[in-house]
C-alpha cells in the first residue's frame, strides 16, 4: 500500500574512515545501490528483505582512489565510473570488483562523471575549468570556455550528443560538439547540479539555494527557493516530482509545479539523492550514511528504527550563529517561546521554529511536517560559533571551488584568503599560496601554523596506493599482462577467494596498507634558497593500518593447516588464545599509553619456533601482525633484546622472501612487503635507534631492489624506510655511539637516492607518492652535516634536473624537486 509522504525504509551502515562522508549515490537495475565516500572507497549494497522489512548489505567495495570520491555513474553495461579528488575517472567491472582502466587527462579534482547511455561515452568535469568526452578509455573531445571549476556534467542523448556544463563562474553552457552554443545566466552563485526533464527542458540548483528551470537553448521558465543554503543535488521522480537535497540537512520534494510537498530532515548535511525506478529515493549524507526513504507503507522501517532515527535527527546541533545567518531561514533567537508555542501549527511544510525548553532553557530547533501534523524537533540551538571544520555545515566556496575552510590572511597591508580542505598539506597550502601572491619565504612558518591551529582536526591524507601485494596490480594498472605478481585479482584473497583479507591492501579497509605517519602529516616544510633545508619532523613514516580480524584469521587458518598436516611450530591452544588477546591489544593503538606487550607476547613471535619460523608461503600473516607489535612503546625493551638480533634476521627471510617472490611465488611477494613495512617501523622507533644503527649500512643495502625494479607497495615501503634513516641521520640528538654506528650510511643513502632518481618507473602515475618521498628524503639527507657538499661533487644537481616531472605532478611533488635543486645549485 502506498501512502502520500516519505517514511524511512532503511540505512545503508556509514562507511568506516573517519572522513567518510557519502558525496554521491546511483542505483543498479537489478535494485542495489552504489555510493561514493570521501572515505576513498566506492560500496555497492544490495537489498535484503527480512520479516523486519528491507535491509541493505554491503557486498562489494571498490579500493583504488587516492582521495575523496566526489562522484559515481552507473554505466549501461552494468559497470561503474567515480571521479575524485586524485583527478582521476576509474571504471569498474563489478563483478572482479577490480578496474578496468583509468582516466587521465584532468589537471585538478574531478568533480562529475557522468554517462550517456546512447552511446556508453562517459563524460567528465573538473576544477581545471574543462569537461571531457571519453570513449574507450581515450578523450576524444574537452570542452573548454568556462571562467571557473565546473561542477557538472549532462549528456542529452534526446538531442544528438548535445552537452550542458555548470559551473563556479555561475553559468550553464550548453554544448555541440566541443563549441559552445548557449550560456544560461541567472543564477547568483555556484550552479551544483543538473538534471533533465523529459519534454521540458532541464533544471539546476545552485549555491544561490535556487533551482531553475531551463528551456532549452532559452531562457528560465521559472525559479523557486529550494533551501537557505546550498542545493547540492537534484533528481527527478517517476511521477514528476522534483527532489532536492541542500546543506540545512533536507531532502526535499517539490510538485512539477514548484510548490513544496515535503521536507525529510536529516542527521547532517544531505550531499546527494537519487531517485530510484520503484519511486523510493536514496540519500547520501556527511554522516557517513545513506538513507533510503519510501511511499510504500510495506517498505517502511520497523517503528523502532524510524524512531531511533528521528532522535539522531534531533540530536544534531546547529549554532545560534548559523540560525542567524540563514542557513535555516530568517529565525529570531531572541525571547524564544516555550513549549506551549508547539500547539500552533505550522503554515508550510518545512518552517522552522525555535523552543526553549522550560526545564533546561535548551533551545531546540523544530520543523513543521504537514504529514504528521506536527512540530518534529530536528536539532539543538548551541551558542557555540559556528565550526567551520564541520562537513555538517559552513563548506565554503572560492574562486568557484569548495573548501572546508577559508582563512583569512592579512600580510604587509594586504587582506587576502587562503583556502583549504581537511586531508590536505597545511605546509604545501601555505607554500603554494606564498608563490601565488609573491610573499616573503619567511611567512612559511607562520601561514602553516596558522592553518594547523585553525584547523585542529585535520589529518592530512596519506597515499599508500592500492596495490594486492600478492598480485603486484596496483588500481591504475587493471588487467596488466601477467609479471613477477602475476595477474589482477580485484579485492579477492587468492588463497581463500574470498575478501575477507588483503594483505598489503592500501587506504582505509585493506588488511596491512597505510600508515598514520604520512610526510604529510610529519609536515614536510618546503626548503628555500635564503636558508638551510627544512625537511619533515617527527614522527617517522610508519605502516599502521590493518584488518587485524582478518591478518587473525588467516594466520589461524594457516596455524590449522599446518596441525592436519603434522607441521613443526604451529601454535598450541594457549599460544593461540595469547595471540588472540595480543591482537585486541594491537587493535586500540590509541591507548598503546595504557596497555603493554609482555617479553612472553614478543615470544610468540621471535622465539625459535615462533610465528618469524614459519614456512616462507605461509609467513606473510605473521609479519604482517610483527610490525604493528613493533610500533607498541612498551615492546621497545623486549625488542632490543631478542635473540638472535632482529634487524639482522629480518633482513635474512626478506633476502629468502626476494629470492622465492622473483619467481612468481605470491605469497613470498607478500612477505617481501610486510618485511619492508615491518622494517621501515623499526626504524621509527626512537627507542629502537641503538639496535637499528649497527644494522643501518645492511638495511640499506637491500633497498635498491625494490626501488629499481620492485612493484607499487613494495617500492613505497623501501623508500619510507630510506626516508626514515636519512631522518635519523639528521636528528640532532643521536647519542655519540649511535652516530659512529651511522658513519658511512648517509653516504651509501646518498649514492643509492643518485641510483633511484635514474629509474624511469618512478614518472608512471602509480609512483607518485614514491616519487614524492624520495625527494623529500632527498631534502631530508641534505641537512646532514657535509653531505650538501658531497651531493654537488656528485653532479646531483644534474640527475635531479632531468627528472622530468608530468605536468600533472601532485604540487608537493613539484615543491620538492625544487627545494633541493635551488640547494644544490646555489
Amino acid at each position: 500500500m502506498d501512502v502520500d509522504t516519505y517514511q524511512l525504509s532503511a540505512t545503508l551502515p556509514r562507511h568506516e574512515e573517519k572522513e567518510n562522508d557519502v558525496r554521491s549515490v546511483d542505483s543498479l537495475d537489478d535494485g542495489a545501490i552504489v555510493t561514493g565516500s570521501r572515505d576513498r572507497t566506492v560500496r555497492i549494497w544490495r537489498p535484503v528483505s527480512t520479516d523486519e522489512g528491507v535491509t541493505y548489505t554491503c557486498n562489494t567495495t571498490l579500493i583504488g582512489h587516492t582521495h575523496y570520491v566526489q562522484r559515481v555513474c552507473v554505466l549501461p553495461h552494468g559497470g561503474i565510473a567515480s571521479c575524485s579528488n586524485d583527478k582521476h575517472v576509474i571504471e569498474w567491472d563489478v563483478e572482479s570488483a577490480a578496474p578496468l582502466r583509468v582516466l587521465e587527462g584532468h589537471t585538478d579534482v574531478v568533480s562529475c562523471v557522468a554517462v550517456s547511455v546512447a552511446t556508453g561515452m562517459i563524460y567528465s568535469a573538473s576544477w581545471d575549468k574543462t569537461a571531457r568526452v571519453w570513449k574507450d578509455g581515450a578523450c576524444v573531445r574537452v570542452l573548454k570556455g568556462h571562467e571557473s571549476a565546473l561542477w557538472a556534467v549532462m549528456p542529452l542523448d534526446e538531442l544528438d550528443g548535445q552537452t550542458l556544463t555548470a559551473s563556479g563562474d555561475k553559468t550553464i553552457k550548453l554544448w555541440t560538439g566541443d563549441t559552445c552554443s548557449h550560456t544560461y545566466t541567472g543564477h547568483t552563485d555556484v550552479v551544483r547540479a543538473l538534471c533533465w526533464v523529459s519534454g521540458m527542458g532541464f533544471l539546476s540548483a545552485a549555491n544561490d539555494g535556487t533551482v531553475r528551470l531551463w528551456e532549452l537553448g532559452g531562457g528560465c521558465l521559472s525559479v523557486f527557493q529550494a533551501s537557505e543554503s546550498f542545493v547540492y543535488a537534484i533528481s527527478v521522480l517517476p511521477s514528476g516530482e522534483y527532489l532536492t537535497c541542500s546543506e540545512d540537512r533536507n531532502v526535499r520534494l517539490w510538485s512539477s509545479a514548484g510548490d513544496l510537498v515535503q521536507s525529510i530532515p536529516h542527521p547532517s548535511t544531505v550531499w546527494a539523492l537519487k531517485a530510484l525506478a520503484n519511486g523510493d529515493i536514496v540519500a547520501g549524507c556527511a554522516d557517513g550514511n545513506g538513507y533510503v526513504w519510501t511511499r510504500d507503507a510495506s517498505r517502511a522501517a520497523q517503528p523502532a528504527i524510524a524512531a531511533a532515527f528521528k532522535a539522531e535527527v534531533a540530536a544534531f546541533e546547529v549554532s545560534a550563529e548559523q540560525v542567524k545567518e540563514g542557513m535555516l531561514g530568517d529565525l529570531d533567537t531572541t525571547n524564544l517561546p516555550g513549549s506551549d508555542a508547539l500547539a500552533q501549527p505550522g503554515q508550510r511544510e518545512g518552517q522552522t521554529k525555535i523552543i526553549k525548553d522550560e526545564g533546561t532553557g535548551t533551545p531546540f530547533l523544530y520543523q513543521w511536517s504537514v504529514a504528521s501534523g506536527s512540530w518534529e524537533k530536528v536539532g539543538e540551538v548551541t551558542n557555540a560559533k559556528g565550526d567551520s571544520s564541520s562537513t555538517m555545515f559552513g563548506k565554503k566556496v572560492f574562486e568557484g571551488k569548495e573548501y572546508d575552510y577559508v582563512f583569512d590572511i592579512d600580510l604587509n597591508g594586504s587582506a587576502l584568503q587562503l583556502p583549504f580542505n581537511r586531508g590536505d598539506d597545511p605546509w604545501m597550502a601555505a607554500q603554494q599560496w606564498i608563490w601565488k601572491h609573491g610573499f616573503e619565504q619567511g611567512f612559511l612558518d607562520a601561514i602553516a601554523n596558522h592553518i594547523i591551529t585553525n584547523a585542529p582536526d585535520n589529518v592530512p591524507q596519506l597515499n599508500t596506493g592500492n596495490v594486492d601485494p600478492l598480485t603486484s596490480t596496483g588500481a591504475y594498472r587493471p588487467r596488466p599482462a601477467p609479471s613477477a605478481g602475476g595477474s589482477s585479482a580485484g579485492n579477492v584473497d587468492p588463497f581463500t577467494s574470498a575478501g575477507a583479507y588483503r594483505p598489503g591492501g592500501g587506504g582505509g579497509g585493506g588488511g596491512g596498507g597505510g600508515g598514520a605517519g604520512d610526510i604529510s602529516a610529519a609536515r614536510y616544510r618546503p626548503g628555500n634558497a635564503g636558508a638551510a633545508p627544512v625537511v619533515p619532523s617527527a614522527p617517522m613514516l610508519t605502516f599502521d593500518v590493518c584488518k587485524h580480524d582478518g591478518v587473525l584469521a588467516k594466520l589461524m587458518q594457516f596455524n590449522g593447516e599446518m596441525h592436519a598436516a603434522g607441521e613443526a611450530t604451529p601454535l598450541d591452544e594457549s599460544q593461540a588464545a595469547a595471540l588472540a588477546k595480543l591482537v585486541g591489544t594491537l587493535k586500540q593503538p590509541n591507548r598503546f599509553h595504557a596497555t603493554s606487550v609482555s617479553a612472553a607476547e614478543l615470544a610468540l613471535f621471535t622465539s625459535s619456533g615462533g610465528l618469524l619460523s614459519w614456512p616462507l608461503p605461509r609467513l606473510f600473516p605473521c609479519v604482517d601482525l610483527f610490525r604493528l607489535l613493533v610500533l607498541h612503546p612498551s615492546a621497545a625493551q623486549h625488542l632490543s633484546a631478542a635473540a638472535p638480533p632482529l634487524v639482522p634476521r629480518l633482513l635474512r627471510l626478506l633476502a629468502v622472501a626476494q629470492t622465492a617472490a622473483a619467481a612468481d611465488d605470491k605469497p613470498a611477494a607478500a612477505a617481501v612487503l610486510m618485511l619492508l613495512r615491518t622494517c621501515a617501523n623499526l626504524v621509527s622507533r626512537y627507542e629502537l635507534r641503538p639496535m637499528v644503527a649497527s644494522s643501518a649500512s645492511s638495511l640499506v643495502d637491500v633497498l635498491s631492489a625494490p626501488i629499481e625494479s620492485g612493484p607499487t607497495q613494495p617500492r613505497l615501503a623501501a623508500v619510507s624506510i630510506l626516508f626514515n634513516v636519512c631522518m635519523l641521520l639528521s636528528a640532532k640528538d643521536l647519542a655519540p655511539e649511535t652516530a659512529l654506528q651511522m658513519d658511512g650510511v648517509a653516504l651509501q643513502a646518498l649514492s643509492l637516492l643518485q641510483l633511484a632518481l635514474s629509474v624511469p618507473a618512478l614518472l608512471e602515475p602509480t609512483e607518485e607518492e614514491s616519487l614524492f618521498r624520495l625527494l623529500a628524503t632527498l631534502n631530508a639527507l641534505l641537512e646532514v652535516e657535509g653531505m650538501l657538499v658531497t651531493a654537488k661533487e656528485l653532479e646531483l644537481h644534474v640527475t635531479l634536473g632531468a627528472l622530468a616531472l608530468s605536468a600533472a605532478a601532485p604540487p608537493k611533488t613539484v615543491a620538492c624537486k625544487e627545494a633541493a635543486l635551488k640547494l644544490l645549485t646555489k
